[in-house]
């Protein structure tokens, strides 16, 4: 799984809750406002530069929202 997200976001901070309760290995990729290392990285894969950002390879699902993310992990990984 990884995870594009900043720290400040409370959306953001959601997923990470849920990732925590659900012991999930997530590489999280850190996306600042004002970050270039992968902000543009989030637009090239799902259109828009929004976070939270999900993407995991085992499925090829990508979400956006951070309820639809939370819902779609306990669905796959709960």
């Amino acid at each position: 799984l990884v995870l594009y997200e900043f720290e400040a976001c409370p959306f953001c901070r959601r997923v990470r809750e849920a990732v925590t309760r659900l012991d999930l290995e997530v590489l999280v990729r850190p996306c600042p406002k004002g970050g270039q290392r992968f902000r543009e990285e989030v637009e090239a894969l799902g259109g828009r530069e929004q976070f939270p950002f999900l993407i995991d390879p085992n499925t090829g699902a990508q979400r956006y929202e951070s309820a639809e993310i939370v819902g779609y992990l306990h669905r796959e990984y709960g």
